[in-house]
């Protein structure tokens, strides 16, 4: 039995490139809209953190917040589905508890 030890880059979906930024945006703001109501130390410390949140949200508009790309392949030892690092990075199997390296494309086993 041969096992396909292939990585595959795995682009994050609409939750996850929204859950960068636009989701810190939208929780800063609220609670920039609830300090408001308090007096004096909320009317300081209100409209600041929604001008945070603001600059969270262009930030995230222009790329800083995006998702790093992830890599995905199957076990060296056991063939289960494996989350792998970045390319040089070592990882380990949740099924079989061993580990491998992600190099060239491919993962491989780590001798002990």
């Amino acid at each position: 039995m041969t096992i396909d030890c292939t990585v595959k880059k795995t682009d994050p979906g609409r939750f996850e490139m929204f859950a960068g930024g636009g989701l810190a945006a939208v929780v800063i703001f609220s609670v920039g809209v609830f300090m408001s109501v308090v007096p004096v130390i909320g009317w300081i410390v209100g409209p600041g953190l929604m001008i945070t949140a603001g600059l969270i949200a262009i930030g995230h508009v222009v790329g800083i917040f995006r998702a790093k790309p992830s890599y995905t392949g199957h076990c060296p030892n056991c063939g289960a589905p494996a989350a792998a690092g970045d390319p040089g990075s070592v990882g380990m199997c949740e099924a079989c508890h061993s580990g491998f390296a992600h190099h060239d494309n491919q993962l491989w086993k780590l001798e002990a």
